[in-house]
């Protein structure tokens, strides 16, 4: 899944399916207003949840990886004022011992953490 990919599906989940305003293309660098998902982009900055990959940029066609997914969930969830995702319930990590932060985030595993998420 990349991090464009899950904007859609974040905005999408917070807004009842509802299409975002356009975008401007002035919150992130490397995000046109013509970008295919550029419109739920800019809405997830607005809605606090949005967690960009530095510089300026927001990395549209990177891969989410779970430490990163954590943190949208989390701001998704509450707002910037997140605490730790395995406190929530919301995951145990990839095996009884381990969390695999760097592990790409899978479309079937975002389903499932989304619904964990808003309690769906």
């Amino acid at each position: 899944m990349t991090r464009a990919q899950l904007a859609v599906l974040l905005v999408r989940a917070l807004n009842g399916g509802a299409s975002p305003s356009a975008a401007t293309g002035t919150l992130y660098d490397d995000v046109a207003a013509t970008d295919l998902a550029a419109d739920y982009i800019e809405q997830l900055a607005l809605e606090g949840v949005a967690v960009g990959c530095g510089g300026g940029n927001f990395c549209p066609g990177a891969a989410v990886t779970r430490d990163q997914l954590a943190v949208f969930l989390l701001r998704l969830e509450h707002g910037a004022g997140y605490a730790q995702l395995a406190l929530e319930g919301i995951t145990q990590g990839c095996d009884a011992n381990n969390y695999c932060p760097s592990q790409v985030v899978t479309r079937d595993a975002m389903a499932v953490l989304l619904a964990q998420t808003l309690g769906i």
